[in-house]
């Protein structure tokens, strides 16, 4: 594919050279959806607002600073965590949402209940199994067949014990990481409050830590939300992840 201009990409994606980097992933979002090759979309379009997104962030990353970590090349974005009960938010949380919920069966997918259910059973059972999601891409077919591809093909997340950031023996961690290929794809979202990104040569890593509530449903449901909004952010449904077969 040819190299493009700052100008072709700015009018691929129509926007102006004012636009913001959360202006270029929405509407390299929109217009994704529309040309997606595994909704009937053109490839060869699909391709261009690819490079175009990735021109113009690019570029926009080279405009201003962006401070990390000469270590861990970690990315800056916020690595508070979600406390659970801070501002009074525990009262605002509806745990009904696990009335009658259930954790999928294995190779079945996701919902925002069922991993609701699945770490508050983790919590009754004081498990230290972490709860999994797998997939291969948002919308993509290969996702039919997910159970039957290698596990180094596939992005993954994880809710467990907190091992790295958080207090040991205390907090979760919900953990997602991706394929090298992944990494372009976090670097167009908008990561909700809480999380912070690591790079390296394996791939991408992303993590948000979560400080329980005593009450296991309360958390239960924080964590389900914390998952699902991420996985809005990414453009990434946590309806097209699956729970692994082993």
């Amino acid at each position: 594919m040819a190299t493009i201009s700052f100008d072709q990409a700015r009018d691929l994606l129509g926007v102006d050279r004012h636009a913001s980097p959360d202006e270029i992933r929405r509407a390299y979002r929109s217009l994704a959806r529309k040309h997606h090759p595994d909704t009937g979309g053109d490839l060869a379009t699909f391709q261009q607002l690819t490079a175009a997104v990735d021109l113009l962030l690019d570029g926009a990353a080279r405009r201003r600073p962006t401070p990390s970590s000469p270590s861990t090349g970690r990315r800056a974005y916020p690595s508070t965590g979600v406390d659970v009960g801070v501002n009074g938010s525990r009262d605002r949380v509806d745990t009904s949402l696990l009335d009658g919920a259930t954790a999928p069966a294995p190779g079945q997918a996701w919902s925002r209940a069922g991993v609701a259910a699945a770490v508050h059973d983790a919590f009754d059972l004081d498990s230290s199994d972490p709860v999994v999601g797998v997939s291969r891409a948002p919308r993509s077919l290969l996702n039919r067949v997910v159970r039957h591809l290698s596990d180094d093909l596939l992005s993954r997340w994880e809710v467990g014990g907190a091992t790295r950031r958080g207090r040991t023996g205390r907090d979760l961690e919900v953990v997602a990481t991706f394929p090298p290929g992944g990494r372009k794809r976090v670097d167009r979202a908008s990561l909700p409050p809480g999380w912070s990104t690591t790079r390296n040569p394996a791939g991408t890593e992303s993590t948000c830590v979560v400080r329980p509530d005593e009450d296991p449903a309360v958390t239960a449901v924080v964590v389900a939300d914390v998952l699902a909004d991420f996985c809005t952010a990414m453009d990434w449904p946590l309806e097209t992840w699956r729970r692994p077969t082993e």
